[in-house]
Protein backbone atom coordinates (compact mmCIF):
# COMPACT_ATOMS: atom_id res chain seq x y z
CA UNK A 1 0.00 0.00 0.00
CA UNK A 2 1.11 3.79 -0.32
CA UNK A 3 0.33 6.63 1.30
CA UNK A 4 1.05 5.27 4.71
CA UNK A 5 3.98 7.32 5.58
CA UNK A 6 4.29 11.58 4.69
CA UNK A 7 7.11 12.43 2.95
CA UNK A 8 10.21 13.16 5.19
CA UNK A 9 9.83 16.61 6.67
CA UNK A 10 13.85 17.57 5.73
CA UNK A 11 14.16 18.92 8.66
CA UNK A 12 17.58 20.35 9.41
CA UNK A 13 17.23 20.72 13.34
CA UNK A 14 16.55 16.94 13.33
CA UNK A 15 19.35 16.05 11.28
CA UNK A 16 21.38 18.35 13.28
CA UNK A 17 20.32 16.28 16.57
CA UNK A 18 20.76 12.97 15.02
CA UNK A 19 24.55 14.09 13.88
CA UNK A 20 24.79 15.48 17.42
CA UNK A 21 24.34 11.89 19.48
CA UNK A 22 25.67 9.83 16.36
CA UNK A 23 28.86 9.10 18.46
CA UNK A 24 27.64 8.31 21.92
CA UNK A 25 24.86 6.28 20.02
CA UNK A 26 27.40 4.04 18.31
CA UNK A 27 30.04 3.47 21.28
CA UNK A 28 26.55 2.29 23.09
CA UNK A 29 24.99 -0.01 20.41
CA UNK A 30 27.45 -1.40 18.70
CA UNK A 31 29.31 -3.27 21.65
CA UNK A 32 25.94 -4.22 22.77
CA UNK A 33 25.05 -5.64 19.44
CA UNK A 34 27.80 -8.21 19.35
CA UNK A 35 27.02 -8.89 23.63
CA UNK A 36 23.36 -9.93 22.06
CA UNK A 37 22.32 -13.34 22.12
CA UNK A 38 21.01 -13.50 18.03
CA UNK A 39 21.59 -15.93 15.74
CA UNK A 40 23.53 -13.58 13.61
CA UNK A 41 26.17 -13.24 16.35
CA UNK A 42 26.03 -17.15 17.81
CA UNK A 43 29.43 -17.70 16.07
CA UNK A 44 32.80 -15.63 17.40
CA UNK A 45 33.73 -15.66 13.48
CA UNK A 46 30.02 -13.77 13.21
CA UNK A 47 31.32 -11.12 15.97
CA UNK A 48 34.18 -10.40 14.16
CA UNK A 49 32.96 -9.78 10.83
CA UNK A 50 30.79 -7.25 12.78
CA UNK A 51 33.46 -5.42 14.80
CA UNK A 52 35.34 -5.36 11.70
CA UNK A 53 33.27 -3.98 9.76
CA UNK A 54 31.69 -1.76 11.73
CA UNK A 55 34.31 1.19 13.45
CA UNK A 56 34.27 2.93 16.49
CA UNK A 57 34.72 6.71 16.75
CA UNK A 58 37.15 8.04 16.35
CA UNK A 59 38.26 5.77 13.17
CA UNK A 60 37.48 6.13 9.59
CA UNK A 61 35.56 3.02 7.86
CA UNK A 62 39.41 2.31 5.79
CA UNK A 63 41.55 2.86 8.70
CA UNK A 64 39.22 0.37 11.08
CA UNK A 65 39.08 -2.10 8.12
CA UNK A 66 43.09 -1.65 8.03
CA UNK A 67 45.50 -4.65 8.69
CA UNK A 68 46.79 -1.51 11.05
CA UNK A 69 44.53 -2.53 13.74
CA UNK A 70 44.70 -6.16 15.13
CA UNK A 71 41.60 -7.77 15.49
CA UNK A 72 42.27 -8.02 19.45
CA UNK A 73 42.99 -4.40 19.12
CA UNK A 74 39.42 -3.43 17.51
CA UNK A 75 37.94 -6.02 20.46
CA UNK A 76 39.69 -3.72 23.07
CA UNK A 77 37.91 -1.16 21.59
CA UNK A 78 34.49 -2.58 21.86
CA UNK A 79 35.32 -3.65 25.38
CA UNK A 80 36.23 0.07 26.29
CA UNK A 81 33.29 1.91 24.69
CA UNK A 82 31.00 -0.73 26.32
CA UNK A 83 32.70 0.16 30.11
CA UNK A 84 32.53 3.89 29.19
CA UNK A 85 28.87 3.20 28.95
CA UNK A 86 28.02 5.25 32.04
CA UNK A 87 29.55 8.31 30.37
CA UNK A 88 27.66 8.16 27.15
CA UNK A 89 24.55 7.49 28.54
CA UNK A 90 25.04 10.65 30.39
CA UNK A 91 26.07 12.28 26.87
CA UNK A 92 22.77 10.88 25.23
CA UNK A 93 20.41 12.01 28.16
CA UNK A 94 21.89 15.55 28.22
CA UNK A 95 21.26 15.64 23.93
CA UNK A 96 17.62 14.85 24.39
CA UNK A 97 16.72 17.37 26.64
CA UNK A 98 17.71 19.37 23.10
CA UNK A 99 15.85 17.27 21.18
CA UNK A 100 12.33 17.44 23.03
CA UNK A 101 11.57 21.14 22.12
CA UNK A 102 11.84 19.81 18.55
CA UNK A 103 9.03 17.59 19.14
CA UNK A 104 5.82 18.87 17.73
CA UNK A 105 3.56 17.43 19.64
CA UNK A 106 2.93 13.74 21.58
CA UNK A 107 1.20 12.24 18.35
CA UNK A 108 4.32 13.48 15.65
CA UNK A 109 7.61 14.75 15.72
CA UNK A 110 7.23 17.54 12.62
CA UNK A 111 3.99 19.75 12.52
CA UNK A 112 1.24 17.98 10.16
CA UNK A 113 2.25 14.45 11.08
Amino acid sequence: PTGLFKEMSDRSDLKAWQKSVQTPLRMLQRPRYVRTYLPEFAKESARDTFVKNHQLPPYEKADWKSDNLSQLTRLHFYEQAFNDSPKYIAQVNEKLKDLEPLIHCPNCVTEGG
